[in-house]
């Protein structure tokens, strides 16, 4: 039961990490693979209660060299500095890498979040939350249809379905301190 409380947090702390982007000098002082990690650590503990969240490791196990790979990328230049200006200067050439690593690292991202929504959907369905249940179709909803919502560019930005760019800051519940099985959540808003 405390595994499965503590699986959940840190799922909530690793997205916020793996999704807030601070840059000093182009360079993001939060990177997101330590979020990832965070995430993959995550889906261990709670996977010692429910089986069903392990479906999320190859996702994240993609998604932790990706956002390496785009984190270290921020070191070289991009295509809006002078050459002068990078810390390490690159063929101009190889720009395009770049860009198409940023764009599978959003199109996984996005991929990843769904799946995480739907398995929270599926949880709250099976625990009989019907009220949250409903709140988290509605979000899942607002991050699919919501372009750029917090900053980050969508690949489908006109597409109706559209990215979010960001999980909504919240988890589904949490754990009645005085119950000894997981059909004894409780409700419960961690907003930031």
């Amino acid at each position: 039961m405390r595994s499965f409380r503590l699986g959940f947090s840190l799922i909530f702390w690793g997205l916020f990490i793996a999704l807030l982007d601070f840059e000093i000098n182009l360079v993001s002082i939060l990177p997101g693979f330590i979020g990832f990690i965070f995430i993959l650590f995550a889906i261990q503990k709670v996977g010692k209660e429910d089986n069903e969240i392990k479906k999320l490791v190859p996702w994240v196990n993609v998604l932790i060299p990706l956002s390496a790979m785009e984190w270290f990328s921020s070191f070289f230049i991009r295509p809006n500095e002078k050459m002068e200006e990078a810390a390490l200067p690159i063929n101009p050439l190889l720009l395009g890498w770049f860009s198409l690593l940023e764009i599978a690292l959003l199109v996984v991202t996005i991929l990843f979040v769904v799946k995480l929504m739907n398995y929270y959907i599926d949880l709250l369905k099976e625990r009989k939350q019907f009220e949250w249940h409903e709140r988290f179709v509605s979000r899942k909803l607002f991050l699919c249809m919501d372009p750029g919502r917090f900053g980050r560019p969508s690949p489908f930005s006109g597409h109706p379905y559209g990215y979010g760019g960001a999980v909504y800051c919240r988890y589904p519940f949490r754990i009645n301190r005085s119950g000894s099985n997981l059909n004894e959540c409780l409700p419960y808003q961690a907003t930031i």
